[in-house]
């Protein structure tokens, strides 16, 4: 009869069916599910086994019923919605499961909590998860904060889940750590698109908010830990709430957004091949959008009025210049419209040194040597700078040789070497992040 712990792959005759569905149970005698086909992976089941047959059940979607032919090998039907498969289950070493290494599976040696909270925008109701250790608490907190664009509660890009490693890791340090989805992604609502970076920040208040009031919290030990924006909003929140012991920011930015994002764009050219006209021509569009950005804020105009002030800008640069960017009156226009987004003009606007220089809570910042997005031989000094001038006098900064903006090992830190890369968040890093929030915590 089939092994107690393992993992099996369907086959039909002639291998049909192979590398789509996989049976696995696991020492816990946990048994879970995968249908490759669509991308459902680690399928809660219930296994049933009698002396002359062996059963399955997935919800109503999976279903198999068979007999063994030997003591690691069982045939029958596999019945998948409204499909069915004459297969053999073989013991095989393939991994169905297609996260990256350092991607946790079930069963967690914690607690896991769905939770639901308000946003101090009330338009907004967050959804996450709350991670805490299996023993009584209450426990050191952090609240996870994502970089720019929507992401879920794992922050996943590219294959990866890094909230989800650090969560992962930090839970088993005993702290308890809070992760949500964006507003408008996953179970939250919300409208991101009209967002900026400070309503975003009203959505991390209302999870400090929510967290004041749960029994596995220590209100006195409660951290932010914000990566790339989410480095932006987590010292705007730490300012406006007392109840926030201190902040880590991964690759947190500390220039104004415009010279941020001439400076990546400048690098991330650079390391793919482009020479010197390209990155000043490209260089020559971006100011003119951050001028007519900050022109706006000064002047009060609407959005619409920027926009169209924007694509004449464009419309008016030489020629020699769109033809040598490749510039069509299409790309003018979705170039104004992405550049005069309420996030883009907040971004492009904000000056992180008003709120750096205001902190007074202990502040843990780390870079990645190889960070292009958001580059460390920019942004340290002029973070050190304001630290420096800040009440709070408990500062750690430190640059991770060899690390790229979402702190994995690197080679180049280009954007296209993040998905084939195995590592999802270097380990010390981790193990850094966790020691500094025990301590501060003591």
């Amino acid at each position: 009869m089939v092994a107690p712990t393992g993992t099996w792959e369907a086959k039909g005759e002639n291998n049909r069916y192979s590398q789509r569905f996989f049976l696995h149970i696991d020492s816990q005698q946990q048994a879970y599910f995968t249908d490759r086909r669509t991308a459902s992976y680690d399928i809660p089941v219930v296994v049933t086994q009698k002396r002359n047959s062996f059963s399955f059940a997935a919800d109503s979607v999976y279903r198999f019923s068979g007999q063994p032919v030997s003591d690691t090998t069982f045939k029958g039907w596999l019945i998948v919605s409204n499909d069915s498969f004459a297969v053999t289950f073989y013991p095989t070493s393939e991994n169905p499961f297609p996260g990256k290494p350092q991607e946790p599976r079930p069963p967690f040696p914690y607690q896991s909590e769905e939770v639901r909270f308000p946003s101090r925008d009330t338009s907004t109701r967050l959804a996450g998860t709350l991670t805490y250790p299996q023993s009584s608490g209450p426990f050191p907190t952090v609240v996870l904060i994502s970089g720019s664009g929507g992401q879920d509660r794992n922050s996943e890009l590219l294959g990866h889940k890094p909230f989800l490693v650090q969560a992962h890791h930090y839970t088993q340090q005993g702290i308890a750590v809070l992760r949500f989805d964006d507003r408008g992604v996953g179970a939250s609502t919300g409208n991101l698109s009209t967002a900026t970076t400070a309503d975003l920040a009203k959505d991390v208040m209302g999870a400090v908010d929510f967290l004041q009031q749960h029994p596995q919290v220590d209100t006195t030990a409660l951290f932010l830990i914000g990566h790339s924006e989410g480095g932006l909003i987590a010292p705007m929140v730490a300012n406006a709430m007392p109840e926030v012991d201190g902040i880590v920011l991964l690759a947190g930015p500390a220039v104004r957004g415009d010279a941020l994002l001439l400076e990546q764009g400048k690098l991330m050219r650079q390391a793919m091949g482009y020479g010197p006209k390209a990155l000043e021509e490209n260089a020559r569009v971006q100011r003119l959008l951050f001028s007519l950005a900050h022109e706006a804020e000064k002047k009060n105009w609407t959005r619409e009025v920027l926009r169209d002030k924007m694509e004449k800008g464009l419309a008016a640069l030489p020629d020699s210049t769109l033809d040598f960017l490749g510039m069509t009156e299409a790309n003018l226009t979705i170039m104004a419209e992405q550049t005069s987004s309420p996030w883009m003009r907040y971004f492009i606007t904000y000056d992180p040194a008003k709120d750096l220089t205001q902190l007074t809570v202990p502040v843990l910042a780390l870079f990645g040597e190889l960070d292009l997005q958001v580059p460390p031989q920019q942004n340290r000094p002029v973070l050190e700078k304001y630290l420096d001038a800040a009440p709070t006098k408990a500062v750690t900064i430190e640059v991770y040789p060899g690390l790229n903006h979402l702190f994995q090992t690197a080679k180049t830190g280009t954007v296209t070497e993040y998905a084939g890369l195995e590592e999802t968040f270097h380990p010390q890093v981790l193990q850094d992040i966790a020691d500094w929030i025990v301590k501060q915590s003591e």
